[in-house]
């Protein structure tokens, strides 16, 4: 609730000051009272006022030299000041007022009526300045809250960019070892079987046994190469669709792991983009890899269906689940956060539930077109 403005009152005279007082209280105003310049003074430095109402006679301290130390400070510069006189006979004596910072005069005896309308204009005043200041405060508060949350969600970005670089670094070395060790050793020993062959004569039976070796030779870097084509990209994917390249993947993350993987396609014939289907077959894959390596699951879920022009896959494990100071740690779940930035690229979203019981990811991407998705 909002405290009512405050209303100053000083004149040395206490009789004045509860007349004044009681004038005051047909308006929904707070009234401090202060019998001298000087405890008028004390009282503005440390309250704000909406209004002051000076006597001009004082004693020590008049009303002009009161108005003359408000007007020098900060805090009292922008406060109305209507002084308050027995009359305005000379002319350099009104003059002076104004030049003191008065916004107005009020003369004795007071007509309650005069009072309580200019007294109501300036707290009207002060209160469309209040109801401002409060939106500019709201609005400065929302710009810095919007502000910080773009901070954030750069610094997080950058987070994330440098995860998924590194990522592909380290899969683009594994692929270069991969090709190195495996497929280069192949090759050399059979570039040396050849020249071998070449320089030696050897009979039917001999060169049809280093033939067969060569073969086989052959038949291995054959299948490594496929191996190696299934880790960059299976075949599946593209022959046979998403549905089919997903319950492969199962079936290879069952043989891997030892960790039984059961399937459930609920719709065999779902076609989308090549954006979308590789970023589904991907989130199953990174789900598949994280189950692997800290889930300790004995047993892993995976479904997938069509509901309308939406596809849904879900990764169900019954591990031990993800913490919470992981999964709220935006450094520390850059799969997770890998994952969701593939879905929401395609116009779709991921969800992760997880508990000591286990983890259920479920990613959804429209089928259609992105504004489609974007309307839904």
């Amino acid at each position: 609730m909002n405290r009512l403005p405050r209303i100053l009152v000083v004149d040395d005279r206490h009789a004045n000051l509860i007349a004044m007082q009681r004038l005051l209280k047909k308006v929904p105003v707070q009234v401090v009272l202060a019998q001298s310049g000087e405890a008028a003074l004390a009282l503005c430095m440390r309250d704000s006022f909406a209004l002051a109402l000076i006597d001009v006679h004082m004693p020590n301290m008049d009303g002009f030299e009161l108005a003359g130390y408000l007007r020098g400070t900060d805090k009292t510069r922008k406060m109305p000041l209507i002084f308050v006189t027995a009359s305005l006979t000379e002319e350099l004596h009104s003059l002076r007022g104004y030049q003191s910072g008065a916004v107005d005069y009020i003369l004795k005896p007071i007509d309650d009526r005069i009072l309580l309308s200019k007294v109501g204009v300036f707290l009207e005043l002060y209160n469309t300045q209040e109801e401002l200041q409060r939106h500019r405060d709201h609005l400065f508060a929302l710009v810095a809250e919007r502000t910080a949350s773009l901070e954030k969600a750069h610094t997080e970005l950058r987070t994330l960019n440098r995860y998924l670089n590194r990522v592909r670094e380290e899969e683009r070395g594994h692929i270069a070892r991969t090709i190195h060790d495996e497929m280069g050793n192949t090759l050399a020993h059979q570039k040396m079987t050849i020249e071998w062959l070449q320089l030696n004569r050897l009979d039917h039976e001999q060169l049809q046994r280093e033939l067969e070796s060569l073969k086989c030779q052959v038949e291995n870097a054959i299948v490594k190469v496929r191996d190696i084509t299934r880790m960059l990209r299976p075949p599946i994917l593209d022959q046979c669709g998403l549905p089919a390249a997903l319950e492969w993947q199962a079936t290879e993350f069952e043989k891997s792991s030892g960790v039984p993987c059961l399937v459930d396609i609920e719709s065999a014939e779902v076609v989308m983009d090549a954006d979308r289907t590789i970023a589904m077959f991907r989130i199953l894959q990174e789900s598949l890899t994280n189950v692997a390596l800290h889930a300790q699951a004995s047993e892993v879920r995976v479904s997938f269906s069509r509901m309308g022009d939406w596809v849904r896959l879900i990764v169900d494990d019954n591990g031990c689940g993800i913490p919470d100071e992981i999964l709220i740690d935006p450094h520390r779940n850059m799969g997770l956060r890998g994952m969701e930035e593939r879905a929401c690229q395609n116009g779709g979203e991921l969800h992760v539930e997880s508990s000591p019981a286990g983890t259920r990811i479920t990613a959804s991407v429209p089928v259609h077109d992105l504004g489609a998705g974007e309307r839904r």
